[in-house]
């Protein structure tokens, strides 16, 4: 049996209150009286290739602050009461927010090392499906307008894209960020010297109807330590 799109959002809501029930109720327990929550929404490829594996120093620091994570696309009314932090490149039409720029997105253009060297008429790119213009505003930057006329792949996140080209499918504009770590190992090869700025950014967003506390700014405090050295000179 599949839920419909409205049971979908009906069955989050309603776990959502019961959630929220159960924070009341553990709240009244005095070992709970000192602890802290967070609760953000973060894109998927952000989370998967760049978040997750540092949150674990932001835990260390601040073992009293508990962190709930939204990875959903969409945002429900309900779910949007509960977000302190909104992290991503593009937010929803309709959601009122103040927005501070985290990471300016740069995109790489990467293959795998021995399999693709060159971009020409016979290599497959695989792309954002969401974001297809990347290419044609590269393509006339960087080699005076002319498309690669092989085929391609549309993968709706650069996690999915960059675990692609790591499987030899192509190559990739993915933001130079998500692929620090296989670039330096050379599991992927950079294969134009330079970035190229799309004019994103990835930004820290505060939902308007929710007041900052200060479990958000330690967080931001921390986020933007983790962010420095990922920023252009």
């Amino acid at each position: 049996m599949l839920l419909t799109d409205q049971g979908a959002r009906y069955h989050r809501d309603v776990c959502r209150i019961l959630e929220d029930l159960y924070e009341c109720t553990v709240s009244l327990s005095p070992q709970r009286k000192t602890r802290r929550s967070l609760c953000l929404s973060v894109g998927a490829s952000f989370s998967d290739r760049w978040l997750i594996q540092r949150l674990p120093g932001f835990g260390a620091l601040h073992p009293d602050i508990d962190i709930s994570m939204s990875i959903a696309r969409t945002l429900s009314d309900l779910e949007m009461e509960r977000v302190d932090i909104l992290i991503g490149t593009r937010l929803e039409s309709g959601i009122e927010t103040r927005n501070e720029p985290l990471i300016t997105e740069r995109l790489v253009l990467v293959g795998l090392p021995g399999r693709f060297s060159v971009l020409d008429e016979h290599t497959p790119i695989v792309q954002h499906a969401l974001r297809k213009g990347d290419w044609p505003r590269y393509l006339a930057a960087r080699h005076g307008g002319k498309a690669p006329l092989f085929g391609s792949l549309a993968l709706d996140r650069f996690s999915a894209i960059i675990h692609a080209v790591v499987m030899g499918s192509g190559i990739a504009l993915v933001p130079d960020f998500m692929v620090r770590t296989e670039l330096e190992d050379r599991t992927l090869q950079q294969l134009d010297p330079e970035p190229f700025l799309t004019g994103f950014t990835y930004d820290l967003s505060f939902p308007t109807k929710r007041s900052r506390n200060k479990a958000v700014d330690d967080f931001v405090t921390w986020i933007r330590e983790q962010a420095a050295p990922f920023e252009p000179d």
